[in-house]
């Protein structure tokens, strides 16, 4: 053999090792790259999973009866007509939602009417009907408390469904 083709063929050696020293590295990092990234994604699972668990421990049919109760206090003084209406209101302040529902059965339909029927509903834990008003009011741009639901109330709401599901 020729001296050039020795000298091509080591210098070609010592190339292919530094190649194969540099996938070698390239490897290593990508395995680490890839175990970083797979902890950050657990960790962030678990974040998230933590915080879906503590607030979905934190609602309440309460909680989001008294939110919506607020609003409902706002608009009182157009009400003064029915007093049915205001009955079922102060029942709904006591908590009687049973009896709420009992009231609004023979009253024509308003808006009110949904909104005082959707927080009863949800007293009870009648969530399926409660989910039926509430997609009536949200459909209904021009409902007085359209406005009122909220992606928040919505996820509360189904979030109260599940909790009775699985019996927490």
């Amino acid at each position: 053999m020729e001296y050039n083709t020795i000298e091509k063929r080591i210098r070609l050696s010592h190339q292919n090792k530094k190649v194969k020293s540099i996938r070698d590295k390239m490897k290593t990092k990508r395995k680490q790259n890839r175990v970083r990234n797979w902890n950050i994604s657990l960790a962030a699972s678990l974040l998230l999973m933590s915080g879906f668990i503590f607030y979905t421990a934190q609602v309440t049919k309460e909680a989001v009866i008294t939110d919506a109760v607020y609003s409902y206090q706002y608009r009182a003084e157009q009400i003064s007509s029915n007093e049915a209406l205001m009955l079922a209101h102060e029942e709904l302040d006591k908590g009687n939602y049973q009896q709420i529902l009992e009231l609004l059965s023979d009253i024509e339909e308003s808006d009110h009417k949904d909104w005082l029927n959707l927080q009863a509903n949800i007293g009870v834990e009648n969530y399926d009907d409660a989910k039926v008003i509430l997609q009536k009011i949200e459909k209904d741009k021009e409902h007085l408390y359209h406005n009122r639901i909220s992606t928040t109330f919505k996820i509360d709401i189904t979030l109260l469904a599940l909790k009775k599901k699985i019996n927490l």
